[in-house]
């Protein structure tokens, strides 16, 4: 980053992600000024946001079967199998 006073480049000084933000904080030193820059989101906070989405949403679904998440693509699979299974019960 050039500081935005005498067109130098500026140095990282410090990077903060903890309170969910991407902040940095650059100092020039040819004139001393420091630049406080929000970059936006963190990774991290985007990451256990879909997480936690994620988590809800498995937890609103409750206890579908297989078949019923699947639709049904997923019921005509499951009977395929169960009739392979029971047609082979005496063969193993």
């Amino acid at each position: 980053m050039d500081c935005p006073i005498c067109g130098h480049a500026m140095s990282l000084e410090e990077k903060d992600t903890s309170s969910g933000r991407d902040m940095r904080t650059y100092h020039c030193r040819q004139c001393g000024r420091s630049e406080d820059v929000d970059n936006g989101i963190a990774l991290w906070q985007v990451l256990s946001d879909g997480r936690e989405a994620e988590e809800s949403r498995s937890r609103s679904q409750g206890n579908r079967t297989f078949a019923e998440t699947l639709g049904g693509k997923g019921r005509r699979l499951v009977h395929f199998v169960r009739a392979l299974w029971r047609g082979s019960r005496g063969r193993l």
